[in-house]
């Protein structure tokens, strides 16, 4: 058993560098044309970075950690770091030593090249391992849905179809009434305008965010529209003519094998920011997000945050909190994290927007 790795150079000469491999477990399909696109153009990532880890056994791809660069802000201090993008290990080497080492690898470049390391989510198993290397836990982020339709709720006992869409002919009303009673006459009063590229004007807006964060600058933010796994709707906020801030929507469909759930279209609030965090323009933020997925064929709306203004605002709409994403950062040596620093934390905090 190898543990390989692979710079951005590596890909760069020779595309089809991993061919060579067996894929009977479906890892090297994924490193694609986009995929090495994406690479090419994250406007963090350097030639020399490393890219992707694979554990290969027998010349068979076994386990994969991808990793992409990115931004951070820490202590007013804006710098390069390293996220942890997949990490996968098939179930019969889990015990065989392969996933720490390629962990151990990526802290290793990390440690070379004096930058932080940043993981979103995972089991119980992973985060032990995470938090034994040092990595500190962020958040974690408070998750709160929506539901346009009742279906996704009577699915959980009642698996009879006909039966569940008779009874969500009824109770799908009722709980639009429900959502009514808890939100009243909403008045959505800023503007919303859809973009295809963000232009520099955003940045502004970025750089007077006080709180440690993972800066989404105009290169990122407009990498992830054309790149994303998941297509975003990206929109520019507005008071009258005046630019506040930025929000980023997407569809996502979802299938809750945990619960035994069909394929549920979702609907998301993935990443925002205000120049003005005043409760009313959050109030607004959420108000219009909801607004946009309904009668859209999405039947939940879902959205992750680490605000407490967020949290009262999400409670007093009725939305229903379920858990939520954690963050795992290691900062460089240079770095030191108090336990009360201040972080902003999105949803697309969470998933590295991908």
């Amino acid at each position: 058993m190898d543990i390989v790795t692979f710079k951005v150079n590596d890909f760069l000469r020779d595309s089809q560098i991993l061919l060579k491999y067996k894929d009977t477990y479906g890892y090297i399909k994924e490193y694609n044309t986009k995929w090495l696109q994406l690479v090419k153009e994250n406007p963090y990532m350097e030639r020399d970075d490393l890219a992707l880890i694979l554990t290969i056994d027998d010349n068979v791809a076994v386990g994969e950690i991808v990793l992409l660069s990115g931004a951070i802000k820490i202590n007013g201090i804006k710098d390069r770091v390293i996220w942890l993008g997949p990490f996968f290990l098939e179930k019969e080497y889990k015990n065989s030593g392969a996933g720490a080492v390629m962990i151990l690898k990526t802290l290793s470049f990390a440690n070379s090249i004096s930058k932080g390391v940043v993981q979103c989510g995972g089991g119980k198993e992973v985060r032990e391992l995470y938090k034994s290397i040092g990595m500190k836990e962020l958040g974690p982020l408070r998750k709160f849905i929506y539901f346009y339709s009742a279906e996704p709720i009577l699915h959980k006992f009642i698996k009879i179809k006909p039966i569940l869409k008779f009874l969500s002919i009824f109770l799908t009303p009722a709980l639009k009434l429900y959502y009514v009673l808890k939100m009243g006459k909403l008045k959505q009063v800023l503007e919303y305008k859809t973009v295809s590229r963000f232009s520099k004007n955003i940045e502004e807006i970025i750089e007077r965010k006080k709180a440690n964060f993972f800066p989404r600058d105009e290169a990122t933010l407009n990498w992830v529209i054309k790149l994303s796994g998941h297509p975003v709707i990206p929109f520019e906020i507005y008071s009258g003519t005046r630019l506040i801030g930025y929000c980023l929507l997407r569809v996502i469909s979802l299938e809750g094998t945990r619960h035994n759930l069909p394929k549920i279209a979702v609907g998301e609030l993935l990443d925002y920011m205000f120049d003005d965090e005043a409760k009313e323009n959050k109030k607004d933020l959420l108000i219009f997000a909801i607004n946009y997925f309904r009668d859209k064929g999405i039947e939940i709306f879902l959205f992750q945050h680490c605000d407490d203004e967020f949290t009262v605002l999400c409670k007093k709409f009725g939305m229903i909190r379920l858990g939520g994403h954690s963050v795992y950062f290691r900062p460089p040596e240079k770095i030191n994290l108090a336990p009360g620093d201040e972080w902003f934390l999105t949803g697309g905090t969470s998933d590295a927007i991908f």
